[in-house]
């Protein structure tokens, strides 16, 4: 975090006296070993976004197995039979679109709880708290913050596209199921916007532990 200080050397107790003054300064020193360690942390400054890279590719790539399904069963699935169809073609393409970042929210957010799911049965069948997690399930759980913060942009894209084509309408073609529709998609997205703002580290902070994990629970459940 940003109350962290990297240091590194080859001299326990030249770390130590470093240590101290860096707490005395309202720090905490992080050791990274030896001075072999140097580098890393000379380039921490010059990273991009490198716990971003995982959850961005997973996102990307899941956007678009989403879009290609939706857009093929639209086109090769007409009025129940199996053709390719070019009419109103551009109008498929712009609501395949938004329909692939709707479908992409509420995977991501099931993405989101999952892994929790999957620990919790594996702590059961070892019958135990404190063993290690395997390394993909661990990676997979460090990640759930950014997959939340990833399904909170889709959602907003969905909710402007939807919003764009909802206002073209009069009351009197908008049927019930379509209000209903919009408004439990308006309560759903109020609920990720909280999800989203509680996991900012500046605003989590604040939160106790029960308060957290009370947003982040039952909010969540609420919202997928």
């Amino acid at each position: 975090g940003g109350r962290e200080l990297p240091i590194a050397g080859a001299e326990k107790w030249a770390k130590d006296a470093v240590g101290e003054i860096i707490q005395k300064m309202g720090y905490r020193a992080t050791d990274y070993g030896n001075l072999k360690a140097a580098r890393e942390i000379e380039n921490i400054t010059l990273s991009f976004f490198p716990k971003w890279r995982a959850p961005l590719t997973v996102s990307f790539l899941l956007w678009v197995f989403l879009y290609l399904l939706i857009f093929l069963r639209g086109q090769t699935c007409v009025q129940g039979r199996v053709e390719w169809s070019w009419e109103g073609i551009i109008e498929t393409i712009d609501r395949d679109f938004n329909q692939a970042f709707d479908t992409h929210a509420i995977t991501m957010l099931a993405a989101c709880y999952l892994p929790g799911v999957l620990a919790a049965y594996l702590q059961l069948a070892r019958g135990t708290k404190y063993s290690e997690f395997p390394g993909w399930l661990d990676r997979w759980m460090k990640m759930r913050k950014y997959l939340g913060l990833l399904m909170l942009l889709s959602a907003s894209v969905h909710g402007c596209l939807y919003l764009l084509r909802w206002v073209d309408r009069t009351p009197a073609e908008r049927q019930w199921h379509e209000i209903m529709f919009m408004n439990a998609g308006v309560l759903g997205f109020a609920l990720a916007v909280i999800l989203g703002i509680t996991s900012l580290p500046s605003v989590s902070s604040s939160l106790s532990w029960r308060e957290f994990r009370a947003i982040q629970s039952w909010l969540g459940w609420s919202c997928l």
